[in-house]
Order: C-alpha cells, then sequence, then structure tokens
C-alpha cells in the first residue's frame, strides 16, 4: 500500500511537471566564448587574408555578428562572406602570387618587356631573323595576359587557377627557372609543397621537351600540355589544400581532412569555399 502510494505520488508530480512546460520557449544562447577570443578571430582573419587589421567598423561589424550567436556555423560564414567580398582579396591573392612565384614582379615590368619586345619585331621585319618573329609575338602575347589579370579576375572572368596558369606561363617564370628540369622541379615545390618524384621528374621534362610522355595519367607532348594536365590534375586541388592548411594552422591536413578539402576545391572549383572551410574551424578560432 505504501509503495504504491508513492509511485502515485511521484507519477502525479512528473504529470504535473510536464504540464507546466511553456511550449516554443527558446533558452537565450549560452555565451561560453570569451569577447577576446571573438576579437582575437576577427583580427586574425583580416590579417591573414587581407594582410591588415580591421578598421573599427570592420572590427565591431565582426564582433557583433559573431557574438550573437555565441560563434555559430552560420555567424562565422556570413562574416568570412563579408571579408572576401572585400576587393583586396583578390588582389592580395595576386600580390601573393607574384611575390611567391616572380619574386614581387609588377605591372611596370611587364609593361616595358613588352615594349621591349614590340621594338624587336619591329627591327626584325624584311630581314633573315623575320622567322622570329611569331615567337616573339607569343612571347608578348604571354605578358598581356599577365598584365590583364588584376582586372580580369575582379571582373571573376578568370579564376584563382587561371592567375597561377598564368603568373608561370610567361618569360619572366622560365627566366628565374630556366630549363625543362628547373621549370618541372619549380611547378611541383610551388604549387604542391612537395618535390617530384624520380618517374615525375623525367616525365614531366620528356613533355616540356616536346616529347610524348605521361604525367598524372596523362599523355602530352609540349610544355603547355603539361601545365594544362598539371592544373587539372588531382596533386594540385591536393598541394592547394596541404598549402592553406600550413598557412592557417600550421600543421598538414590529415587524411579525412585532405580528402573533404580536395573534393570540395574539385567539385566545386571554389578557392574562397576551400578557405572558408578552414577559418571556420574551431581550431583556428582557437576554442
Amino acid at each position: 500500500m505504501l509503495l504504491a502510494a508513492v509511485v502515485t505520488i511521484i507519477f502525479s508530480s512528473c504529470k504535473k511537471y510536464e504540464e507546466e512546460i511553456v511550449p516554443n520557449n527558446t533558452a537565450p544562447p549560452d555565451q561560453t566564448i570569451d569577447a577576446v577570443t571573438i576579437e582575437n578571430y576577427v583580427n586574425k582573419v583580416y590579417v591573414s587574408t587581407l594582410g591588415r587589421e580591421p578598421d573599427s567598423v570592420e572590427k565591431s561589424f565582426g564582433v557583433t555578428l559573431l557574438r550573437s550567436s555565441n560563434v555559430s556555423m552560420n555567424s562565422r560564414m556570413q562574416f568570412l562572406d563579408t571579408v572576401f567580398a572585400k576587393e583586396e582579396f583578390k588582389n592580395k591573392f595576386y600580390e601573393r602570387a607574384r611575390i611567391d612565384l616572380l619574386q614581387g614582379l609588377d605591372t611596370a615590368e611587364i609593361t616595358q618587356q613588352i615594349l621591349i619586345d614590340s621594338l624587336q619585331i619591329i627591327t626584325l621585319i624584311g630581314t633573315p631573323d623575320s622567322v622570329y618573329i611569331s615567337y616573339i609575338q607569343m612571347e608578348i602575347d604571354r605578358l598581356k595576359e599577365m598584365k590583364e589579370i588584376p582586372d580580369s579576375l575582379q571582373a571573376g572572368v578568370i579564376s584563382y587557377i587561371e592567375v597561377h596558369h598564368r603568373c608561370v606561363n610567361n618569360t619572366f617564370y622560365d627566366q628565374l627557372n630556366m630549363g625543362s628540369f628547373n621549370f618541372v622541379v619549380s611547378m611541383f615545390q610551388h604549387f604542391l609543397n612537395r618535390y617530384p618524384t624520380t618517374n615525375e621528374v623525367n616525365a614531366g621534362v620528356d613533355m616540356v621537351n616536346g616529347l610524348s610522355s605521361i604525367v598524372f595519367l596523362t599523355s602530352g607532348q609540349s610544355k603547355n600540355d603539361f601545365m594544362n594536365i598539371f592544373f587539372s590534375s588531382k596533386d594540385y586541388y591536393e598541394g592547394q589544400v596541404r598549402i592553406l592548411y600550413k598557412q592557417y594552422l600550421f600543421r598538414n591536413p590529415n587524411t579525412i581532412e585532405m580528402n573533404n578539402g580536395t573534393l570540395l576545391y574539385m567539385s566545386t572549383g571554389d578557392y574562397v569555399k576551400l578557405q572558408k572551410s578552414i577559418l571556420s574551424l574551431n581550431e583556428y578560432i582557437g576554442i
């Protein structure tokens, strides 16, 4: 009898408690991430992507947005969208490419070389050496494509991959990496962050020299073939994932991160989306 009475009381109490629950009552966000961490995150993103700290308006916007939802994934993406939408980001990407690949080559140097080559064509007209005119004109065309990179990138006419392609497909890169061997090795080191294997070097050099060869399971027989194969290979995408993890997290990606990042970049072609996937990680934020 006593046990039955106790059970009845407990059951009645639970039922009464359930009846008092207020529907559609959402608890406020748990403000567990401190303000300093959020501010540091905003600063770090700006410095990492734009090479500068945010101004007072940018910092206030980012901190308020992130704090309002306790740095939810949605707020992280909204914040990162505002940063990557700035014109500065594309300019900074090209600047880094020029520094890494061309020792800081600027537009004035490109313009000067175009002028020199154009004058050379004029002097060759009607001479026995006029056969070289078509070769020089090809060099001019490649330099003009280099010169157009900033405007074309801002307009969305070319991709970030195309920027890399143009930065190595010109006389300046050839001069810095003279010879087929150095050209092939530099491509692997700059974009894959590793040294090529003996087979990769031999096959790459043969292809660049105009011999039929196979690189990354794809056949070709010219320097243009080598570059086209290289920039469309899975290895290139993996290399970009590896480089970004080292740039932002100071470590190599693990197997899962490498597979996910490579698949994301290959399937979407969206370099910014790949960066956002890293910059939105708890590890990068420091939480």
